[in-house]
């Protein structure tokens, strides 16, 4: 989402698509507005269970020397749980030296009332190609990202087991 520092785009949008029989995490369409240069805040929707909730990101900091960005947010985890929300601080590293980016988040489930410690790294792979590994602290997920300017298309395989696709569009 960041560009130079600042969030990108005025509002984005996403539609991910997971082949699973779960109904909470089958669909999910995202709307999010630039409320500050590093303040989005939107809702989440899903048809399938017409759940409408509250999302939002705060860049609080971005990477300084050996310094990691750090990021605050809150979205419903349907990948991970069923109901509620998740609230979670994120820390992550780049270097342009490396294509490797680790991050570590500390999570707090309000479905499951328990924290949970996520970590993954990004591998890039090209221009605008990037694969994710996560464990959120329930399942792995993976990630295969192409960028086209301010939209991509991932593949995901999440939970290990379910193929899905999300296209997100900044505008």
């Amino acid at each position: 989402m960041l560009r130079g520092g600042v969030i990108g785009t005025e509002w984005s949008m996403s539609v991910r698509g997971i082949d699973s029989h779960d109904a909470a995490s089958h669909w999910r369409t995202t709307l999010d507005y630039r409320i500050t240069p590093k303040l989005a805040g939107g809702i989440e929707f899903n048809p399938h269970t017409r759940e409408v909730q509250p999302r939002a990101t705060w860049f609080i900091s971005p990477q300084r020397g050996e310094l990691p960005s750090v990021v605050l947010g809150a979205s419903a985890d349907r990948l991970s749980t069923p109901r509620g929300h998740a609230v979670f601080l994120t820390f992550a590293r780049s270097d342009s030296k490396s294509p490797i980016s680790p991050f570590v988040s500390l999570k707090y489930s309000t479905d499951a009332g328990q924290f949970a410690v996520p970590f993954g790294a990004n591998l890039r792979l090209g221009k605008e190609i990037t694969l994710q590994s996560i464990y959120d602290g329930n399942y792995t997920h993976l990630l295969l990202t192409k960028g086209f300017g301010s939209s991509s298309f991932s593949l995901i395989f999440a939970r290990t087991r379910h193929w899905g696709f999300q296209v997100s569009y900044g505008f």
